[in-house]
């Protein structure tokens, strides 16, 4: 249960001299409703993972709510979490491996709980079916880093990694590194997202988000390879022929949530917005 959509529409034409004052739109199946004054509307919740939805919109105006539009939207699948990843929930993490020493610490009005990373031998195990072989994603984290240091892997596979060196960067499938321009700060909490939209058969595209904003992207990249099925870690990375993890995250991990589909900029915004108040203690 759960999934995000986004539906968009074009004003009326004609508005017959009495503007629209707000459009309401309607799921089927479910009946799921939401109200906007704009012409996008998006459902936060409310649908369920794997379930095709379409979607109908009536405009309301001083004079009344006319009908719902003559056709329904095409069909889509919600986008859906496959893990949220909190520190603060011990529950959120239970299926997945610790390594070295890594454990949690309670930073109080400075981002709470969060996993402590030493950039030795620190990291998550999260199995090798984090994510579907081949398919649009979004991972999205509270990272803090504590020094200056070589690479640091935030949330990484074999082909898809997700990292800083010396500043945000990630790339598919082995090819297709999108990256931030400006040096990654030290010594303070960061929202970073990244995004991969499947070209569906076609290369796809890939953008890079720090502080809620794209800093790279969306740029055209390979899907030859894409998230293909290994394992992943939060905090390291597993390099070529190498089974054994490496490049530690230096710093601390908060909350990280992984996605199947690809957020809008609108949602990484939101999504930011929503979580700061607990990454905006002082150190």
């Amino acid at each position: 249960d759960g999934g995000r959509v986004t539906v968009t529409w074009d004003a009326p034409v004609d508005e017959a001299g009495t503007p629209v004052t707000e459009y309401t739109v309607t799921s089927d199946p479910e009946t799921t409703t939401c109200t906007t004054r704009t012409t996008s509307c998006t459902f936060a919740s409310g649908f369920a993972a794997s379930t095709v939805y379409t979607f109908t919109v009536f405009a309301t105006n001083a004079v009344g709510s006319g009908q719902p539009s003559d056709h329904p939207s095409g069909s889509v699948t919600p986008i859906t979490t496959v893990a949220e990843i909190d520190p603060a929930d011990g529950s959120s993490f239970a299926t997945f491996t610790p390594l070295g020493g890594l454990g949690t610490v309670d930073g109080e009005a400075d981002g709470g709980v969060y996993f402590a990373f030493d950039g030795t031998d620190d990291a998550l195990d999260l199995g090798t079916s984090l994510l579907p072989t081949n398919t649009s994603y979004t991972i999205i984290a509270w990272v803090w880093r504590a020094a200056d240091v070589t690479a640091g892997n935030i949330l990484s596979t074999l082909e898809s990694p997700f990292w800083v060196d010396p500043s945000l960067r990630a790339r598919v499938g082995g090819t297709g590194v999108v990256a931030d321009p400006a040096a990654f700060p030290t010594g303070s909490w960061q929202h970073v997202a990244f995004t991969f939209q499947d070209g569906d058969g076609a290369d796809g595209t890939a953008t890079l988000y720090r502080g809620g904003t794209a800093v790279d992207g969306p740029n055209e990249v390979s899907t030859a390879r894409r998230f293909t099925a290994g394992r992943a870690y939060l905090g390291a990375w597993v390099t070529g022929g190498t089974p054994a993890p490496s490049n530690f995250w230096t710093g601390r991990i908060g909350l990280v949530e992984v996605w199947v589909g690809a957020l809008t900029s609108e949602d990484i915004a939101a999504h930011r917005t929503s979580t700061l108040a607990r990454y905006s203690g002082t150190p």
